[in-house]
């Protein structure tokens, strides 16, 4: 779960996350909008989407993941290669 969480902790500060060989989460900034015609106002957000095609190892899951266990940068990207196999 640990894995999980930092993915989702990581989406909040930066607007692209790779899980290598998995693919990455993307997410977009989207200002508030008001329907004046409705009177409604909604809040800005952000969405997200996942691209299978990002898979190439940027780094950061995986120091991330290291800083938060103590372990090396080699061991969280293995730790993290087999989430993705299970």
């Amino acid at each position: 779960m640990l894995i999980e969480k930092l993915i989702a902790d990581l989406l909040l500060r930066h607007n692209c996350v790779v899980v290598p060989s998995f693919g990455g989460f993307v997410s977009k900034q989207t200002s508030a909008v008001i329907d004046y015609k409705t009177g409604v106002m909604h809040p800005p957000k952000k969405s997200l989407l996942f691209n299978k095609q990002l898979i190439n190892n940027d780094g950061l899951l995986a120091s991330v993941l290291a800083k938060e266990t103590g372990q090396t940068f080699d061991e969280a990207s293995s730790e993290i290669q087999k989430q993705v196999i299970s």
